[in-house]
């Protein structure tokens, strides 16, 4: 038995409540709706397969966005999760889209390392979706263009593509005022099933005695390659080598010499 004086109203109230709510659930916090779980992050994804490079080829990866009617970009590197490649790209607007992708890892055989790059076009709808495209095959016959970097130190990186149709080459110095000349050659060839030789198709050279940079720390031609890559693609071949010599003016070389399949 309960015992409380008749005047006090208010202790009479809250008495019976607790009294109340003691014999039933209803006035338990526990019956407050549970609030809904977060919906997943969106991702792009680079995925892998048996017809593509390894995940353990890969080194690094990033992307750069950019929504069209826009000129900001938007750059994101990839987190190698579970087998494939991913980057958050959570709170993108509604829009078509452009990434352009690159992934840097090493080749299927020898020590060269590889880029390959790719442009993806894509609609971002209203109701948030993961993209999902597929990774590099590591060959020329592939939306993924591959290319080989030649460099020894972060001083100096050459990239060079593997397809000999494509005239495309870069020098990247971190110090353009070191370097006196350079010279980079590019072979296309065929080599017959049994192993008995390999003919030399076309070759093609870029011999810079001086004052190569002309823009800053960075050289970018389609040119210099360009009469080589046209001849190249009246020939047939199926494979290639690539050959660097850069001096600086110290008269110390650089040298490096890649041979490769298609």
């Amino acid at each position: 038995m309960f015992f409380y004086p008749r005047s006090n109203t208010f202790f009479r109230c809250a008495l019976f409540l607790s009294i109340l709510c003691a014999g039933t659930s209803s006035c338990s916090k526990d019956d407050a709706p549970a609030p809904e779980p977060e919906p997943p992050a969106q991702e792009f994804q680079i995925t892998f397969d048996a017809t593509t490079i390894s995940t353990a080829q890969v080194d690094s990866a990033f992307v750069v966005f950019q929504r069209k009617g826009t000129v900001n970009q938007y750059h994101l590197r990839f987190d190698k999760v579970n087998g494939k490649l991913s980057a958050n790209i959570d709170g993108f607007r509604a829009g078509e889209w452009t990434a352009y992708l690159h992934v840097y890892g090493s080749a299927t055989s020898g020590t060269a390392k590889r880029e390959y790059i790719d442009t993806l076009v894509f609609q971002q709808g209203s109701v948030p979706q993961n993209i999902i495209h597929k990774g590099p095959k590591g060959g020329i016959d592939d939306v993924w263009e591959p290319y080989v970097l030649l460099t020894k130190n972060p001083e100096l990186v050459v990239i060079v593509p593997l397809d000999n149709t494509n005239p495309y080459f870069e020098v990247r110095a971190t110090n353009a005022a070191k370097w006196q000349s350079f010279y980079i050659s590019r072979s296309a060839m065929f080599r017959l099933n049994s192993g008995s030789g390999n003919e030399l198709k076309v070759e093609g050279s870029w011999d810079c005695p001086g004052a190569c940079f002309t823009n800053g720390n960075y050289i970018s031609d389609k040119t210099k390659f360009l009469q080589f890559s046209e001849a190249v693609k009246t020939k047939n071949w199926n494979n290639g080598e690539v050959d660097l010599i850069a001096t600086d003016k110290q008269g110390n070389t650089t040298e490096f010499f890649i041979p490769y399949d298609i």
